[in-house]
């Protein structure tokens, strides 16, 4: 396994943070509810984990609330999405 590129346990991820990292990476105007559906929880643990990320600085909003989009500032790797 390749320690640089293990974003999971660099940063200490749950499965559900990099399913919505994952989820952004495919559509960076992805919205809260639809990844809730996505990652299968509530809105409220989408909108708590993505404070976390952006608080690691693996995530960030770019441009407006309503007409800008996400950005993952990591680059995930397989290894990410396994376990």
């Amino acid at each position: 396994m390749d320690r640089e590129k293990d974003v999971r346990k660099d940063f200490n991820l749950s499965q559900k943070q990099v399913r919505i990292l994952k989820a952004i990476l495919e559509n960076r105007n992805v919205t809260q509810e639809q990844l809730s559906e996505i990652v299968g929880i509530t809105v409220r643990n989408i909108q708590t984990n993505m404070k976390k990320l952006k608080e690691m600085g693996v995530l960030i909003r770019i441009g407006s609330r309503k007409g800008g989009y996400w950005e993952v500032l990591v680059k995930l790797s397989e290894t990410d999405f396994k376990k």
